[in-house]
């Protein structure tokens, strides 16, 4: 059996659903599961049929996505 947790390390540790990690992102769950299939978005494990996001690997893709400059518009066409 797994060890207990408690105090702050659970708050850090527990696992969020697709729902949360949503919320937590500010995108659809819907965009999750099409990052997801792509192989693309946060890293994310599945336990048997529920799909869960350790809060740190949220917080490290959102720093993956920081850019310093708006980089060249992409054309449309």
């Amino acid at each position: 059996a797994l060890p207990a947790m408690s105090g702050s390390a659970h708050t850090d540790r527990a696992m969020l659903r697709a729902p949360e990690a949503a919320a937590f992102l500010g995108v659809a769950i819907k965009t999750l599961a099409n990052w997801r299939s792509m192989g693309a978005g946060p890293r994310f494990c599945r336990l048997g049929r529920v799909i869960a996001y350790r809060p740190e690997d949220l917080r490290a893709f959102v720093d993956a996505q920081l850019q310093t400059t708006a980089g060249p518009a992409k054309s449309e066409g």
